[in-house]
């Protein structure tokens, strides 16, 4: 592997890990929290919980290695309403946003629970929106091989080696 692309692929593990972990807690947390009341689902799930947002900021910290001018990242997230990469990024900020936001007000109770499961709703949907767009940034019309849905589900393995693959990697 090519060591250029190492922020690349620790960026989408880590960034992936996030999302995963705060959509399966949320559910567990639902689905645990009928059965065996609250209380104890929380003192199981915080931790996990509190871990996600930090995650989440290391990842995008990381990525900005990837960029050629991390001053500049700012700039690419103009073309949102044409490009998979700006909706990566603003869907992953919104992501990393939306964790912290649910975890301080679920520690400091905050809101309503109503209020929380909306808070929690809307921060899942941002995370596989912007899993979705990950994806999508490597279907690509000029590359025929590329240009298919199942590039969206080959995409989602950043250690992919084959040769003409995704993920980066053309030996």
């Amino acid at each position: 592997m090519d060591t250029q692309e190492t922020p690349l692929v620790i960026f989408t593990i880590l960034a992936q890990l996030s999302v995963g972990a705060f959509v399966i807690n949320g559910v567990l947390h639902v689905l645990a929290g009928r059965k065996n009341g609250q209380a104890k689902v929380d003192k199981l799930s915080d931790p996990a919980l509190y871990a996600i947002g930090p995650v989440m900021i290391v990842a995008l910290a990381v990525s900005l290695a990837h960029l050629g001018d991390p001053l500049h990242a700012i700039y690419t997230c103009e073309n949102f309403g044409r490009s998979w990469l700006s909706r990566e990024i603003v869907f992953g900020v919104a992501f990393a946003v939306g964790a912290i936001i649910f975890s301080i007000a679920h520690a400091h109770k905050w809101f309503t629970p109503m209020l929380l499961q909306l808070v929690a709703g809307l921060t899942a949907l941002f995370g596989l929106a912007f899993i979705f767009s990950q994806g999508m940034i490597y279907v690509i019309p000029t590359i025929p091989g590329w240009d298919s849905w199942a590039t969206p589900v080959a995409s989602s393995s950043p250690l992919s080696s084959s040769g003409d693959s995704p993920s980066g990697s053309t030996s």
